[in-house]
């Protein structure tokens, strides 16, 4: 455990919090955290990127995470955080919540099925689960593997790149995986929402703020490309399933 309270703890180089709310995210929120749902949001951290904004649209949030450092820090700004058992628990009953979340993190965990099985406890009938992994097939990333024969784990930019086996990111996931793990939990209705493609997340470009700003720019044209085959040109996954 005592690698994610150093995950969380605050470092003036990078953060696992750092970024706005991308569009995805906004419009799954638009549609299925309206006021008064309850609404888990598993491996919250410190509730920063989403919490924040779900208290804001009055869901009834219930953020969870194995981390005493990030759980004190969404506390202390006055976000309704528990956290997780050893064994990946949280504090809800059967049924609970009406929508859960678990973004960016399934790929940090060694038990990924125990966090499903726990996110399908916990939601009522017809619940909506919400999730996100990184997309380890992304377009950039097989063109940097093919020229240097690097695949670049990214969970921070302190390791992915110079210690890639201390890389926050152990677990990676094709959409085949993706159906089998929440088909095996019990979901159905398994639908995959691709991100809008960009040149600007090939590898180096991303990490120049300016560079990559143009690149998005210029590749306006080719964004639909992310939505119609994310397995190539989406970076994310983004997956909505129904209990």
């Amino acid at each position: 455990m005592s690698y994610y309270e150093d995950y969380w703890e605050k470092n003036s180089n990078w953060s696992p919090s750092a970024g706005g709310l991308r569009e995805n995210e906004a419009a799954l929120f638009e549609r299925y955290c309206g006021q008064g749902v309850t609404v888990l949001d598993y491996g919250c951290g410190d509730a920063f990127r989403y919490g924040g904004r779900l208290v804001e649209r009055k869901t009834d949030y219930r953020g969870f995470d194995i981390s005493h450092v990030a759980v004190d820090a969404a506390r202390g700004r006055g976000i309704n955080v528990g956290l997780l058992t050893d064994d990946g628990k949280t504090s809800l009953t059967d049924g609970q919540a009406q929508t859960a979340l678990c973004f960016e993190v399934l790929e940090h965990l060694m038990r990924p099925d125990v966090a499903v099985a726990e996110i399908y406890r916990c939601l009522g009938e017809d619940g909506v689960f919400l999730m996100s992994v990184p997309n380890p097939g992304f377009m950039p990333q097989r063109f940097e593997f093919f020229l240097t024969g690097f695949l670049c784990p990214g969970g921070s930019p302190e390791t992915s790149r110079r210690s890639p086996w201390k890389d926050a990111h152990i677990r990676f996931y094709n959409t085949r995986m993706i159906r089998n793990l929440l088909k095996e939990a019990g979901f159905k209705d398994i639908q995959f929402i691709g991100c809008r493609f960009s040149i600007g997340h090939f590898p180096v470009i991303y990490r120049i703020p300016a560079l990559k700003r143009f690149f998005d720019i210029v590749s306006l044209p080719l964004s639909w490309l992310g939505k119609l085959c994310p397995s190539w040109f989406s970076g994310t996954f983004f997956v909505k399933a129904v209990k």
